[in-house]
């Protein structure tokens, strides 16, 4: 936060006032916090005007709102809360910091203020399953639990119901983590593969941000993930990995049809056919989940929530059979490695619905795997283009079919899959061509199946 203490952050916000840079999901929670603290003068910039109830909101908690191209010009020196998609080197924010402002955001005010234990995953692809596997988890312990972070929830707002019996599951994302001190309490990361580069300067910043999460209390780590190979020595660390490792160290493996955890001596956790979702990828998140609190609950209470969960909305989700076709959404898939999983965890004829807005992420592992996995693919978006290329310099005679509308690429897909098979929507992209998020873009999906 700065460098202040909670209690020093509040003093200079009622002294000099704060601005919320963006009023996404993650900053909307202070809008009502703020004043109840005492912050007399509150600013809320955004590049967009928001809608009617967004502005009356405003009003009511007293905020001067400034829009447009040039919101960010003219920043106070107050305490300044970074919306997560704002870069924490932003000009702006640097001319701001250097006149005395303090940059903040609203999951560093959180960490600082939540009396509950905290369980804290990042990861390239899998950290909203692995966030809502340990929710599962702990509460089958008999745990309150509160989920949030990225996965859509700011829990900023539950904090005064919160106690230090609760235990709080926060997803953290590399846009948050930038500029985030290490949270206490334990900490996992899935993986860390090439994303989000149309935002970060390069891979070895994607992946720094990413290991912020480190330092702060015990880790879980995969076993074989090169980004990580001088933390995984560290004290305190956890490795997960789906074969045995040849050395020794405090690890988790699967082996037999059960994943065990070794420390000195080997024991079963959960079988692995417990873990219902499709393919090796959620065994891993399993693994995770259940590193992260293997202190804290029995290997009977992981088994049963694993057995129990059902996984998130958009990630490999059944929508149902249409005219032979059965349909899956998920839009949640905005990487090639994670439309890779997809298409590996699943059995029979595949055809893929791809594209969106390109995150300049090399294609050339998605065209492996799509005609690997895939019986034909529809491409589509901006990025519609990028991905056609890369299928056919993979394989030239792979079915593949190029539509610019979305809804017109789904009904081409399910025209391609012949009345049997799996459609898939797996984008491999962003939504934000056309959609406002993966939500949306999955709920057209689902709604444009129903019409067929």
């Amino acid at each position: 936060m700065g460098g202040l203490s909670p209690a020093a952050l509040l003093l200079k916000m009622r002294k000099r006032g704060a601005e919320l840079l963006g009023l996404g999901v993650a900053n909307r929670p202070l809008l009502s916090l703020l004043p109840r603290l005492g912050v007399t003068s509150l600013v809320v910039r955004d590049r967009h005007v928001p809608d009617g109830e967004t502005l009356a909101l405003l009003r009511a908690a007293g905020a001067r709102p400034i829009f447009g191209e040039g919101y960010l010009d003219g920043l106070g020196t107050g305490v300044l809360f970074r919306t997560p998609s704002l870069r924490p080197d932003a000009a702006p924010l640097l001319e701001a910091m250097a006149r005395g402002a303090t940059v903040t955001s609203e999951v560093a005010l959180f960490l600082a203020l939540c009396p509950a234990q905290l369980f804290c995953v990042t990861g390239s692809d899998g950290k909203t399953t692995t966030a809502m596997m340990t929710a599962a988890m702990l509460r089958a312990a008999g745990r309150r639990v509160f989920l949030g972070g990225n996965i859509g929830t700011p829990l900023l707002e539950a904090i005064p119901a919160m106690t230090a019996r609760d235990a709080a599951v926060l997803e953290l994302s590399s846009f948050q983590l930038s500029d985030l001190p290490p949270p206490r309490g334990r900490v996992a990361i899935t993986n860390i593969t090439e994303n989000h580069l149309d935002w970060h300067k390069d891979m070895e910043e994607y992946a720094a941000a990413k290991r912020r999460i480190l330092g702060a209390g015990a880790a879980v780590l995969p076993a074989d993930c090169p980004w990580l190979a001088r933390e995984r020595r560290g004290e305190g660390v956890l490795t997960f990995s789906l074969s045995p490792p040849a050395a020794g160290g405090d690890c988790l493996f699967a082996e037999d049809g059960y994943v065990w955890h070794r420390e000195k001596t080997a024991r079963p956790l959960f079988p692995t056919a417990a873990v219902t979702l499709p393919g090796e990828h959620h065994v891993k998140n399993a693994m995770t989940a259940a590193g992260l609190v293997l202190p804290y609950v029995t290997p009977e209470a992981m088994t049963r929530a694993l057995s129990e969960f059902r996984g998130a909305p958009h990630r490999c989700e059944y929508v149902g059979t249409f005219h032979g076709v059965a349909c899956y959404d998920s839009s949640i898939d905005t990487t090639p490695t994670r439309t890779a999983a997809t298409l590996a965890s699943l059995v029979g004829p595949v055809t893929v619905l791809l594209g969106g807005r390109d995150k300049r992420l090399p294609l050339s592992p998605l065209a492996k795997a799509v005609t690997a996995y895939a019986t034909g693919a529809v491409v589509t978006g901006e990025a519609a283009e990028a991905i056609g290329r890369a299928i056919t310099a993979e394989r030239s005679d792979f079915p593949l079919l190029a539509v610019a509308d979305f809804r017109e690429a789904v009904v081409a897909a399910h025209r391609m899959a012949g009345g049997q098979g799996i459609l898939l929507l797996s984008p491999a992209c962003t939504s934000f061509d056309s959609f406002r998020d993966y939500r949306e873009r999955g709920l057209a999906f689902r709604a444009i199946c129903g019409e067929l």
